[in-house]
Formats: structure tokens, sequence, C-alpha cells
């Protein structure tokens, strides 16, 4: 799949007001609007057609669009939200994504948050989460039409975690036969034998 366009959202003020398990201290909102920024900037000189979505304020994690939809090459999957305060999410997302995909939606009991999510090519797999459980991913399965991608459940182990505050987050926009970056130790579950494989240093942030 090659990405033509990206969806973005700007920060809101209430960002501090955020789901964290990180003791780092009060982000610094004006700092935060100068990074949006420069994402933006950095996926326009990557040739992307992008989307900025004003800021949905009362939701503060609403910046992190990757989370409540997860577009295949067939239709976006508008998730459903682990945490209770970020479900109220998933309406804009739906709406934004409405003009490139057929949408269709994780519905409870299941839950999947997109961050949990990894594609390789017409392959997903599903980690298994305090945020997406295997309702979420049989749901993910379901709503599909027979086409599309599969899910592959897995559970996530301490060094490959769903919670960016306690490890060093990695995002993998893999396609052949470009090698595939890792983090060990992948949780034995996984196989990747058809893909070439490039380890990347683990460095804090």
């Amino acid at each position: 799949m090659f990405f033509t366009h990206a969806l973005t959202r700007r920060p809101g003020r209430d960002l501090a007001a955020g789901l964290t398990t990180a003791n780092l201290g009060v982000p610094d909102y004006p700092a935060a609007l100068a990074q949006f920024d420069a994402y933006v900037d950095a996926l326009t000189g990557c040739g992307l057609t992008v989307t900025v979505l004003d800021a949905l304020e009362g939701h503060p994690d609403a910046h992190f669009v990757e989370d409540t939809a997860v577009v295949t090459p067939e239709v976006a999957v508008v998730t459903n939200p682990g945490a209770a305060a970020r479900k109220a999410e998933v309406e804009t997302i739906e709406t934004a994504l409405a003009s490139f995909r057929e949408t269709v939606r994780i519905k409870s009991p299941g839950t999947v948050d997109g961050g949990d999510v990894l594609m390789m090519g017409k392959h997903v797999l599903i980690g298994l989460s305090d945020r997406t459980n295997a309702e979420g991913r049989f749901n993910w399965e379901m709503c599909l039409p027979t086409s599309a991608t599969r899910g592959q459940p897995f559970r996530w182990q301490p060094a490959c975690t769903s919670n960016p505050a306690s490890t060093p987050s990695l995002t993998i926009h893999c396609s052949r036969p470009r090698p595939l970056p890792t983090i060990r130790p992948w949780p034995a579950i996984i196989k990747f034998s058809s893909f070439p494989k490039k380890p990347m240093p683990v460095t804090p942030f």
C-alpha cells in the first residue's frame, strides 16, 4: 500500500489532562504545537497531502489519531478504544475518513486501539493489551470483506509493549523487499521468516 494522504489533529489546550503513566512533568503546550507543525511539515516533505483536523477540546488525547482508526487498502477500521475517555473521539475520525474509504466499526464488547495494530501487506498483528481485547480482534475479522487484511492476535511482551511511556515506541511502515526494522525480543508467536530483518538499537527518548 502506497501512502498519499495523512490525517492529523492539532493538539488541544487541555493535552496535559491526557492519559499517561509517565512522570515527565506537565507538557509544554506551545512546544507541542511547534512539534506538531514540524511533524506536518515532515509529512508534506515526503510528498503526502496532509489533512489537519481542529483540536477536539474536552478530549486531550484526540491528537493521537492513530489509535481511533486503522486504514487498510480496502476500508478504514474505526476502532472502539479500550479507554472509556477516548470513545467519543471516533465520531469525528469516521467523518474525516469517509471521503477516502468505506468505514467499518469495531463494536462493543470488542475494543481495539490502533496503536496495538501492525500492518504488513495483507496481514495484521493485533496486540492483545489492556486496551485491545480478543473480542476486538474477532470483530476485526467479522467487519471486513473476505478479501481484506486478516488479523492475528498476540500478547504484548514487556519489550514490545503498547504503552509508549514504558519503552521507546516504534512505527513500522513495511513493504517488501525493504528490511523489516526489529526490536528484540519479539513475542515468540510472531513469525517474520519471509521478511529481511534489520535490527534497530533501542535508545531512550
